[in-house]
């Protein structure tokens, strides 16, 4: 993804029998445009249809000012989302979420369309077809999974930065999808990219820096991630680690690490799924469901830290012993 792409939205369009298949996120999606991932060798099946749709399609959905959330939705009688960033991009994800539509408007970049469609609108999909996500960023270390829960701003992408400094790779940022097999949870990669603000970026990454504007209301950047620094296969989840809430007036003196009351860890993990709106009966009964069984498959560890980018290192080691102390004894 070069920083050019920032300059346009979309490739030509191609002939109806020409269309990319890809895995994202461990699901087969088949799209009629080219995403900077690594094309799957043979045609797939798709769980998932991408398609550009005629402005028609979108024409008569109505919409009310939403001052709380940048975003909008409109949930239709069928069951199907009407999703739009102000000036950007709309999106209709279908009843079964075997199909999204998009349509991007004129004030668009193509590494913003790429990050929401395949970030925040995917994740309408992904729940329809049964799976659930997370909020975290992952990394692997001695070929587990090791996440870190919270919300935009908590400091995720920051620490996995601290990681790939020191070597490790990075499974997945920001998104993390559950899936469950008899031995626990297995993640499967996410996209290769990272997103971090300039500073960060220039402070930890360990390779060249070709990123572009997320949006038009962030210095955030999203940035490629070298195959020899992203982890391509899924990894057992072994641990997760929630992130404190970002205020400096209450920043610890030191690196701190305990473990949850089971009660907590429960509340922890309902409160850190990746999408909160789409509350249909079917998704927050499986939610439920499924935080119960992750309780007893990873452990959730809370870690309290000085903020600043000094102290990064210094939370990464401490995360690091423990992660390893927890493989090795019980807590």
């Amino acid at each position: 993804m070069a920083a050019a792409s920032e300059t346009t939205l979309l490739e030509p369009r191609k002939p109806p029998e020409c269309v990319y298949s890809y895995y994202v996120y461990g699901i087969p999606v088949r799209s009629d445009m080219r995403f900077p991932l690594e094309e799957s060798a043979r045609r797939l099946e798709p769980a998932v249809e991408l398609r550009r749709g005629d402005r028609s399609q979108f024409a008569n959905v109505s919409l009310e000012s939403d001052p709380e959330n940048w975003y909008q939705l409109v949930t239709f009688p069928d069951r199907s989302f009407y999703i739009r960033w102000p000036e950007l991009f709309e999106f209709l994800v279908s009843p079964d979420g075997r199909r999204i539509t998009y349509n991007p408007l004129p004030q668009a970049s193509l590494v913003a369309f790429e990050t929401y469609l395949l970030g925040q609108v995917l994740s309408y999909a992904l729940l329809k077809l049964g799976y659930e996500v997370l909020h975290a960023t992952t990394v692997i270390v001695d070929g587990e999974a090791l996440a870190f829960l919270g919300q935009s701003g908590y400091g995720k992408s920051s620490l996995a930065a601290a990681f790939l400094q020191a070597g490790f790779k990075i499974l997945s940022d920001d998104l993390l999808v559950l899936r469950e097999t008899p031995e626990g949870f297995l993640i499967p990669p996410g996209l290769p990219r990272i997103k971090l603000f300039p500073e960060i970026a220039e402070r930890f990454l360990p390779f060249p820096i070709n990123g572009a504007a997320m949006n038009p209301l962030t210095e955030k950047s999203v940035i490629p991630v070298p195959k020899m620094h992203s982890w391509r296969a899924p990894a057992l989840l072994r641990a997760l680690y929630k992130l404190p809430y970002p205020s400096p007036r209450r920043s610890p003196s030191k690196v701190r690490i305990w473990g949850l009351p089971e009660k907590t860890v429960f509340r922890e993990l309902l409160a850190s799924a990746f999408n909160s709106r789409m509350v249909e009966t079917a998704r927050l009964r499986r939610q439920f469901e499924t935080t119960a069984r992750l309780l007893t498959t990873a452990p959730v560890r809370r870690i309290s830290y000085p903020r600043g980018l000094d102290h990064l290192p210094e939370a990464r080691d401490a995360i690091l012993a423990d992660f390893r102390r927890i493989g090795r004894k019980p807590l």
